[in-house]
């Protein structure tokens, strides 16, 4: 099974679980010695998927998910962004063929999520050669 696959099912068997908790009455008064039979079913439901999937991440070959800064030229002056400190203007960007050569490394790792960031990405080389 993908990593991919294996995620997704993650995510449907524990927001099925959170539905059925969110679906019961008692979730807003307090709870009755009968419903707690219920309550201790769903608990065992979370921590049975916990345990499958904790014992998936400790098998995993690297990060799920990367990000990438490729440039940090930006002729935009954003209140918000990062890319404009000091600290950033001077360092060295990866060329081209740095960043082509490290996806793949992160394709061989399964890495699910790749973010390309930085500043202004229609300045960075990279894209006019991809």
């Amino acid at each position: 099974m993908k990593i991919s696959d294996e995620l997704k099912e993650f995510y449907v068997s524990f927001y099925s679980i959170l539905d059925k908790f969110a679906q019961s009455p008692h979730t807003r008064v307090p709870m009755r010695a009968t419903q707690l039979k219920e309550f201790s079913e769903l608990f065992s439901e979370l921590r049975e998927l916990y345990r499958k999937y904790h014992m998936w991440a400790e098998n995993l070959k690297g990060p799920v998910s990367v990000s990438i800064d490729v440039t940090y030229r930006c002729n935009y002056n954003c209140p918000y962004c990062y890319v404009g400190c000091s600290s950033n203007l001077n360092r060295h960007e990866l060329t081209t063929n740095e960043i082509i050569n490290i996806i793949d490394e992160l394709a061989e790792l399964d890495v699910l999520v790749l973010c390309l960031c930085g500043g202004n990405q229609l300045s960075a080389k990279i894209f006019l050669n991809l």
